[in-house]
């Protein structure tokens, strides 16, 4: 259920006659029984998956042991991930989540067969890759890498239905961008390049042009993509663009209320804060869009804006306002810049770190912020509703994936101690 660049972060017995009267195979989750949500986990532990609940704890799934990279579907039914062979040879395979039907969904091979390129010894991955909402369908882009710059996309984008392994290519390379969103009805899409936004039906037909940004980096190795996040109803987008010198002392940020009926963007507010001046420095390759979150944040309900702002060479601010601009309020100064790791579902909390305490703090809107008895040092947080999130981290040795509870106060603990982060995803199931 994550992007990422961090974006990141990211599954169903086939069809019977039951589900075939829906329509095609895999075209909407099939309906279930009313029952009560569950929280399910999966992650990766020694190349092997595994599915923690709360009511049954930890069971393995399956032992590959050569299992990564997993995405769960979003009714917590299906589960994507890649198993690596070496010498640069990926599948992307898929199963349920009791662990059967195990199955090959995508090969080396037909992996290979999508690349543009004509260097064999340099074939197209899959790159970008996140399910579709509402479906058991996998929407994947491709790229190649660029020894020079990294990872090229090849603007692409390709459906993958992970109950029949149909696959369908929605744009060939070259139509699509370098990323894209689905919108939470999983009717539409919007591609992302260097300098626009545009939006397409799911199936890729009727594609319009509905924003242009001044690119504030070239195209290299730290390009920028404007980051869109869909309105809850799918019918606008949102997006944070910076002014066009990052490297500027009075740089600042706009964000933009989209409309996708022609009708022009709006500024909703400017923020005097060039987050992208954070990243500059060519060390790391490819798109830095995911990246962004750590120091501008617009929350889920597109209400509230977090961001780190520098005050001079030794000090940093966290502030948060109003989406609007309104109400904008320093939460921490420090002499380091803070992370931050995410708002709730609801805007009510948000968790950030800074080297300037040792534990991760858990703060609340209009309020302050306190610790939570957890190291700072974490690899993925992610909050599972209001009150729980999960976290992936700890001090070398002692990482563990962990649920905690903001009310109670306690946490569990779903797998560890050891020296190596758990890759994970999550659904609730029911819901």
């Amino acid at each position: 259920m994550r992007t990422t660049k961090t974006a990141l972060a990211m599954m169903l017995v086939i069809c019977s006659q039951a589900c075939q009267a829906q329509g095609e195979a895999g075209e909407g989750i099939p309906e279930q029984a009313a029952a009560a949500a569950e929280l399910h986990v999966v992650y990766e532990d020694g190349g092997n998956l595994w599915l923690w609940t709360e009511a049954g704890g930890s069971v393995q799934l399956n032992a590959p042991g050569d299992a990564t990279n997993l995405d769960l579907s979003d009714d917590g039914q299906v589960i994507a991930y890649i198993r690596s062979f070496g010498m640069g040879d990926y599948e992307l395979w898929a199963m349920n989540n009791d662990g059967s039907h195990d199955r090959r969904l995508l090969s080396a091979e037909q992996e290979a067969a999508l690349s543009t390129q004509t260097d064999p010894s340099n074939p197209s991955r899959v790159g970008q890759r996140t399910w579709i909402p509402g479906t058991h369908k996998l929407a994947f882009s491709t790229h190649v890498n660029n020894e020079a710059s990294g990872y090229q996309e090849n603007g692409d984008l390709y459906v993958l239905n992970a109950d029949t392994a149909v696959l369908h290519t929605v744009f060939a390379p070259g139509e699509a961008g370098e990323a894209f969103v689905f919108s939470p009805d999983g009717s539409k899409v919007a591609l992302v390049t260097t300098t626009e936004i545009w939006v397409a039906n799911a199936d890729g037909t009727d594609k319009w042009l509905v924003f242009s940004y001044d690119a504030p980096v070239p195209d290299g190795p730290n390009s920028f993509l404007a980051q869109p996040l869909w309105a809850p109803n799918s019918n606008y987008l949102v997006a944070a663009v910076p002014s066009a010198d990052p490297a500027a002392e009075d740089g600042s940020t706009t964000i933009w209320h989209i409309p996708l009926d022609g009708s022009g963007a709006e500024a909703l507010s400017h923020f005097t804060v060039n987050f992208l001046s954070h990243f500059i420095g060519g060390f790391f390759p490819g798109p830095i869009w995911f990246m962004y979150e750590e120091v501008f944040s617009i929350s889920a309900d597109l209400t509230q804006v977090a961001y780190v702002q520098r005050r001079g060479d030794r000090a940093c601010e966290l502030r948060i306002a109003n989406i609007d601009g309104s109400e904008d309020t320093r939460i921490h100064q420090g002499e380091s810049c803070p992370k931050f790791w995410g708002w709730s579902p609801d805007s009510g909390h948000y968790i950030f770190s800074s080297s300037d305490f040792p534990e991760l703090q858990v703060g609340e809107t209009g309020y302050g912020f306190l610790p939570i008895g957890e190291s700072r040092d974490m690899f993925q947080v992610d909050w599972v509703d209001e009150e729980r999130f999960l976290v992936n981290g700890g001090r070398y040795g002692e990482i563990s994936l962990r649920l905690w509870d903001i009310t109670s106060k306690s946490k569990t603990t779903i797998v560890g101690p050891d020296k190596n982060p758990y890759p994970y995803d999550f659904a609730w199931v029911g819901r």
